[in-house]
Formats: structure tokens, sequence, C-alpha cells
């Protein structure tokens, strides 16, 4: 005897059942089926089965529990996504799921997107946030990185700097191009949530932020012949323009800070010596060396700022017309 097919409301059999949602592969679609028990429904991922829990999908997911209610606990059509990506759903929304989240093929980037945007189709507000997290990560990582002078200023035989090597080796800039390429495409669906938007912003604040060593890597030549150049140097334009103003809560936190947020910071700009009060008094905004902000609290010994003026003056900028960060390497009056 075979195993039990699964039953539809109305005691359709699973192999008369229509196919919801298929695409692209057998593997693609999915479906949300009874599985007996009042309660219990089953998620079909392709050829794979995962048991969850109606009330706790319903209450923790708005787009579950709408869609139960409108349903009447019919069988379930979703958007076709894979199953992996799903699994990790599955797993944010139902806590007595056990399956560890497989390792993706795509990027940590571009895989953090597809669940940041998921996140917000299905409404779990854990899943968007934990996918904001891992890009945060990755991008704080690799600014650390650049950031550290000391790593800028070695040089190996082959003329690249141990940064240079360290981002070549971890694929950094294939990730940050995919990543981007992604962030990109929602963007440009339209879509008028703001928070949609908002890997894109984080991916153009970290760009700004070390643009002197992502412009001279020799993959940034494939990035500047892709189609989304143009939307992505307008933002980027956009965001300079305004003076230091991040768009994305991730890199307001490392970098650009207005005085306000520095009250109980009265330590003098890195360059000049003008006190937090004062750069307060005229409106202005304090540029933090990003690396002093990612080291351990416990090793933060002094957070160094420094004001628009300095970061602006000639001498600081360089060839490339844009600021150097090693305007943090002034000596502190």
């Amino acid at each position: 005897m075979g195993p039990k097919k699964e039953q539809y409301p109305g005691g359709q059999e699973d192999d008369e059942a229509p196919q919801y949602l298929q695409a692209g592969s057998n593997n693609d679609y999915i479906r949300l089926l009874e599985s007996g028990d009042y309660a219990d429904v089953r998620l079909e991922c392709g050829d794979r089965l995962f048991d969850c829990h109606r009330p706790i999908l319903s209450s923790n997911s708005g787009w579950f529990r709408d869609k139960f209610i409108e349903l009447n606990q019919k069988a379930l059509p979703l958007r076709a996504e894979p199953a992996l990506t799903m699994d990790r759903i599955r797993t944010e929304v139902d806590p007595r799921a056990t399956d560890k989240f497989g390792q993706p093929t795509e990027s940590l980037i571009k895989a953090s997107i597809r669940l940041f945007n998921l996140g917000h189709d299905f409404r779990v507000k854990n899943l968007a946030e934990f996918a904001s997290a891992r890009i945060g990560e990755s991008l704080s990582l690799a600014l650390k990185m650049i950031c550290d002078q000391r790593l800028t200023n070695q040089q190996h035989p082959n003329g690249r700097t141990e940064l240079q090597d360290r981002l070549r080796k971890t694929g950094f800039m294939r990730t940050f191009l995919e990543g981007l390429e992604a962030a990109d495409w929602v963007r440009s669906q339209g879509d008028e949530e703001m928070e949609r938007i908002r890997p894109w912003q984080m991916l153009i604040d970290f760009f700004i932020a070390g643009k002197e060593v992502l412009l001279a890597e020799p993959e940034m030549d494939l990035f500047l012949d892709a189609d989304l150049v143009p939307s992505f140097a307008k933002s980027v334009l956009q965001t300079e323009r305004r003076n230091g103003h991040s768009h994305s809560r991730w890199m307001r936190t490392l970098v650009a800070k207005p005085p306000e947020d520095m009250s109980k910071r009265q330590g003098p700009c890195w360059v000049c010596g003008i006190r937090v009060n004062n750069i307060k008094k005229t409106g202005g905004i304090a540029l933090v060396n990003p690396k002093s902000m990612l080291e351990p609290k416990s090793k933060q010994t002094d957070l160094q700022f420094c004001c628009v003026q300095c970061a602006e003056k000639e001498s600081n900028i360089g060839e490339d017309g844009l600021v150097k960060w090693e305007v943090f390497n002034a000596k502190k009056p």
C-alpha cells in the first residue's frame, strides 16, 4: 500500500487537485494543504512537505491570517518561490519548526534581500528584520576593513593592497554588485512602500562611505557597464548633495550623525578641534570614522569624527574629487 494521499476540502485527492502556481520547474510551486487535523496544515514546496500549525501561522503572519479568513480553510495557493526560501519563512512563522536553514546558492546580500522582501510580502516582521540585520552585518564587516588604515597602507608585490586582496578573496565585490542588482529590481517595481527600499538605501550609503576603495576595484568596470548605473549614480549624487544625510538607519548609526545625536559626546573635530556643541550651533553634520564606531564598545577609547567643513577642504579631497577617509589620520588636536 502506497502512502496516504493528501486530502483537500471536499474530499478531492491530491492526484486530482489543481497544481497551483507551477512555475519554471516542478520544484517551484507552493501549496498549503489540509492535513486532517483541524488546526494543522501542510506547506508543500515542490517535493517537500512541512507540517505547520494554523493558529501559529496566523498569529505571526498578517498575510497568512488574512488568507485563512478569505479562503475559509480551503487549500491555500501561494506565489512561486524556491522551497529553501519558503522553508525559511516557515521557520520564522512557526516556532515548532526544527529544520535548519540551508546554505543558499546565491550571494548572502542577494539572498538576504529576497528574504527581506518576502518578509514584507507575508508581513512577517521578524523575517524582514532578520534579513536587514544580515545585510548590515555583511556591509559593516566590509566597511571595517575599508576604514582600517593599517590595511590600506600595506602594499603587496602585485601592486595591490592587503585590503584589495581581502575583498577579492572574500568575493565581496561580486556579492555587493549582485545585491545592488537585486535591490534595484525591487525599487524599479514602483512599490510606494518606502520600507521596501531599505536594502537599496543601505547599499548606496555603504558605497558612499567606501567609495575610494570600491571605485578602484576592477570588478567595478562590470558594474559601470550595467543598465542600473544611471539610477544608482543619481541616488548616490543626491545622497552626497544632502551633506552626509544618510538614508538608511544602518548607516546613520555608523557614519553621518547630526549634532543632536551626539549630545553626550563632547570631543573635538579630529582635524580642526571644533567641539560638538559648536557644530550643533551651526547646524552642521559630524562625519564619524566608521572604524571607530565598529570597534567593540570595550575598546572604543575615542570616537573619531570631523565636521563637514574639514572633510571638504581641498587638502582632504582625493583625485576623484571625493572626500578621503585619510582625514582621520590627522593628528588629534
